[in-house]
């Protein structure tokens, strides 16, 4: 879509090697784009001579299931021109040695004449916010609010006709604003660009901060336009990327017959025989053997306490060769993960990290309650105070993903195996019953007197917010795992409701799953490691 950051985003692709013509052969750069559109003139010219013949414009689209679209059979001197500029560019970058990338966001339209010349072409998807691409529309083009709007929503509908499997990666506006450092990795993985640390530099800088020329306006918008109709048109599109949950880089067998030891008895009782420390000796020259790591929400799947003096391996309740690493709880400090490092070479580890920081943060409601755009939930609450995903990242990231950062660099010279981390619990979607788990918990109980309440009248943060917290942490770990070629092993969708909440049998204290929770994911953890 027009004012998307297509052009900031092939800027960022240029840079980090995708070869887009002859820089002559460009559009010019003018007021509006400053870094310049990175448009070839030839493609633009052939794809308003697309549109009309399809009896459109750029401001005018066809309708999505406009018959010129379905048959795909415009006249072949226009035809023949596609082929031949696919053709060129082929050769072009093949001398160069590089991939190639056109840009026009006549292609959230035209996309399929393209596709069916290039088959093999992947889509990158720049998608913003539809009130900051209306006003951006007003500014370049003098177009109204409504019209903008209108406009988005028709060019929304075409590029969510692409199919999934042909989107190869998503730019989120807002991020490459804010984050540009993120959006460079994140395209350098999708597209398996190859990986220099100066030219990511390069590229980086070249995203200005004057791309968020027009944020903050938001609020400026009419109080008669629908804001929920384009917050859900926006999720919509957030919803037509690449999975963010993702399965191994290199995906196990999951179809595995289960351990001999029955489920319902993995967790007996919390004296398990089997709980000796394994003396470091044992391990060397032994086959490689799981080893579990991390925080609270390990005891779950260990099925006893975690914490003890010193950190040491310890057999897991079945006999079937998971280890686990108790430690001094319930933080974790550096010293935990040196221990795993030295004690699991040649080993395969999964480590749960954190999984509370959206409680810890934000379990009690705030003065004034927000909301955020997810693409996993969809309910919004009208009267809430929209906030920034990005500034939400921010935070998860300093309060618990730099740590995370340094636990992985230090693992992954340590000699390990496979390393994967593990999904957390989903939150528990009845705050009522929450209200009164809290009264068992005296963090809880002073927390909500520093707040000046008792945990009787101190107000919970709306559940479905709660939700979208959490499906963030998620996506989080999940893009950590990619980013360093490690595993991500989810939370499987049977311990979920149909909303997405912890289901009632799970529940075990305000903030943890209990001991069936971890029977599933022990399981879980065992074929994902093709135990």
């Amino acid at each position: 879509m027009h004012r998307s950051g297509t052009s900031a985003t092939t800027g960022l692709l240029a840079h980090l090697g995708v070869y887009l013509g002859a820089p002559e052969r460009f559009l010019p750069a003018d007021v509006h784009n400053p870094e310049g559109y990175h448009e070839l003139q030839d493609a633009v010219d052939l794809n308003d001579r697309l549109l009309d013949w399809c009896g459109s414009a750029w401001d005018l689209p066809p309708e999505l299931g406009d018959p010129h679209l379905g048959q795909l059979q415009p006249p072949p001197d226009l035809v023949a021109r596609l082929k031949s500029l696919v053709a060129s560019m082929d050769a072009e970058a093949a001398a160069v040695g590089r991939p190639w990338a056109v840009k026009d966001p006549r292609l959230s339209v035209l996309w399929p004449f393209w596709l069916q010349a290039k088959p093999t072409a992947r889509v990158v998807l720049c998608v913003r916010n539809p009130a900051a691409i209306a006003q951006s529309l007003e500014i370049r083009n003098g177009l109204s609010l409504r019209f903008g709007l209108k406009l988005s929503e028709q060019y929304f509908e075409h590029l969510l006709s692409i199919p999934k499997e042909r989107i190869e990666a998503q730019v989120r506006y807002e991020e490459l604003v804010s984050d540009p450092e993120k959006v460079a990795r994140d395209l350098v993985r999708n597209l398996r660009l190859e990986s220099d640390v100066d030219r990511t530099r390069m590229a980086i800088s070249s995203v200005k901060a004057e791309l968020a020329r027009n944020r903050g306006r938001l609020e400026s918008m009419p109080a008669s336009i629908d804001s929920h109709s384009i917050s859900r048109a926006y999720a919509r599109m957030l919803a037509h990327g690449p999975a963010p949950v993702v399965e191994p880089v290199n995906p196990p067998t999951l179809g595995l017959a289960p351990t001999s030891s029955p489920t319902d008895v993995a967790f007996e009782n919390e004296g398990h025989a089997a709980t000796t420390p394994v003396e470091v000796s044992s391990l060397n020259g032994c086959a490689p053997r799981l080893i579990l790591a991390g925080h609270s929400h390990l005891r779950a799947i260990a099925g006893r306490p975690i914490v003890s003096e010193s950190s040491e391996l310890v057999a897991g309740p079945r006999g079937d060769g998971m280890l686990f690493l108790v430690g001094p709880g319930p933080k974790r400090d550096m010293s935990y993960f040196d221990t795993l490092a030295d004690l699991a070479i040649g080993a395969d580890v999964g480590i749960i990290w954190n999984g509370n920081e959206h409680l810890a943060l934000y379990f009690f409601e705030a003065e004034t309650p927000f909301d955020f755009l997810s693409a996993h939930v969809r309910t919004m609450n009208p009267s809430a105070q929209m906030k920034s995903q990005a500034a939400i990242r921010h935070r998860f990231q300093q309060t618990s993903f730099d740590t995370l950062d340094v636990v992985l660099k230090r693992l992954a010279t340590g000699g390990l195996n496979r390393i994967a981390l593990i999904g957390t619990p989903p939150p528990k979607g009845d705050n009522e019953a929450l209200r009164a788990l809290l009264q068992t918990e005296e963090f809880f109980v002073n927390w909500a007197a520093q707040l000046g309440h008792s945990v009787e009248t101190v107000p919970i943060t709306d559940p479905y917010v709660r939700l979208k917290l959490w499906y963030l942490l998620q996506d989080m770990q999940a893009e950590k795992a990619r980013a360093r070629g490690l595993m991500f092993i989810p939370v499987p969708k049977e311990v979920q409701d149909a909303d997405g909440f912890l289901k009632r049998e799970f529940w075990q204290d305000v903030t943890h799953a209990n001991r069936a929770y971890g029977n599933v994911m022990y399981e879980t953890v065992l074929r994902a490691f093709n135990k």
